[in-house]
């Protein structure tokens, strides 16, 4: 995370979050390629490892991946309202605010299984448990907010 103020009424600040050393279990990309058998890789016949889980039909196997990754979370602009344009309104400070997160994946461990592609390392199942099982997840949306902060 930085920040950088510009003049006097202007900050810039950005985060990005990175994680890595775990693995996922990509249930999506296993199944498609064992059980559902729609994949280049599976019709083609070229990996031998995944003929194997084929053969044996180990489709979860099919779907471990590396899932590191680094994010860009947010980025955001904030303009201090000058006293002259607030204090008239008794507000002893105003702030204004606009921000994107979610914006980019900068970089990811392992971007595909055995030719597919995978979405996201970061997605999980929404369960109580501490699982690392992906399947039928949506990546978490990129946001815009604007936000007023005013102290009187």
């Amino acid at each position: 995370s930085t920040e950088i103020s510009l003049f006097d009424n202007f900050r810039l600040s950005a985060m990005v979050d990175a994680k890595g050393g775990h693995k996922i279990l990509n249930g999506d990309i296993g199944a498609a390629h064992v059980l559902l058998r729609n994949s280049r890789a599976i019709n083609e016949g070229t990996s031998p490892i995944l003929e194997a889980h084929a053969e044996r039909n180990l489709w979860r196997e099919a779907g471990y991946m590396d899932a590191g990754f680094a994010k860009l979370r947010e980025v955001s602009f904030t303009y201090t309202l000058p006293d002259s344009w607030i204090s008239p309104l008794r507000i002893s400070r105003a702030r204004i605010s606009v921000s994107g997160r979610n914006l980019a994946t900068l970089w990811q461990a392992q971007d595909e299984i055995f030719g597919r592609p995978v979405m996201d390392p970061e997605t999980r199942l929404t369960n109580s448990d501490l699982s690392g099982y992906v399947q039928t997840t949506f990546p978490q949306y990129t946001q815009f907010v604007t936000t007023l902060r005013i102290t009187f």
